[in-house]
């Protein structure tokens, strides 16, 4: 029988490879209360995050500096957050079951603008194939497809890492999983 990897191990695994040898920076899209983020810290990962929504930020058990309130549909969101964070690169930007609050068109557009951005190497999207909690207490609307669905809309020529809330992490840099 297999042992449990949390997604915070092994994206703190996957970040550490793919910025060797430099050490990690990674920004968590949707980060809510911050727990990827504070994971990612305790990992050693130099881990900050972002939400739409003030209240989880102000409960999150992370330093404020290490957390911003923005958009991720905004368009100067990464000189926003590099600023914010003062922070140059990003080795790998990770919207952690967010993109579901966008359009399937404003959701190909952040990620596009984010592949596009030099200051950003990897993109990495966890989806989640059931509606956010808002979503079901009709607060507001949610897109819900599968990982698959989501690339072929957003990333057709398959540059990002896709997974559902379910998938591991590719083992080794390069691998067919990343897309």
């Amino acid at each position: 029988m297999g042992s449990f990897v949390s997604p915070s191990a092994e994206l703190a695994r996957y970040a550490t490879d793919r910025a060797a040898p430099d050490d990690p920076v990674v920004v968590v899209a949707g980060c809510g209360s911050a727990g990827t983020v504070a994971d990612l810290l305790e990992r050693g990962v130099d881990a900050y995050g972002f939400d739409l929504e003030a209240e989880p930020l102000a409960e999150a058990d992370v330093s404020s500096a290490r957390l911003h309130r923005c958009d991720l549909r905004d368009e100067d969101l990464l000189e926003r957050l590099r600023a914010a964070f003062d922070i140059d690169r990003i080795h790998v930007c990770y919207t952690e079951r967010v993109l579901s609050i966008l359009t399937p068109s404003e959701a190909a557009t952040v990620t596009a603008r984010l592949r596009a951005a030099d200051a950003v190497d990897h993109c990495v999207h966890r989806i989640a194939e059931i509606p956010p909690v808002g979503h079901q207490r009709g607060e507001f609307e949610a897109t819900i497809r599968a990982p698959d669905e989501w690339r072929a809309a957003c990333d057709p020529d398959g540059e990002d890492l896709w997974l559902s809330t379910t998938d591991g992490f590719p083992t080794t840099s390069g691998s067919e999983n990343e897309r």
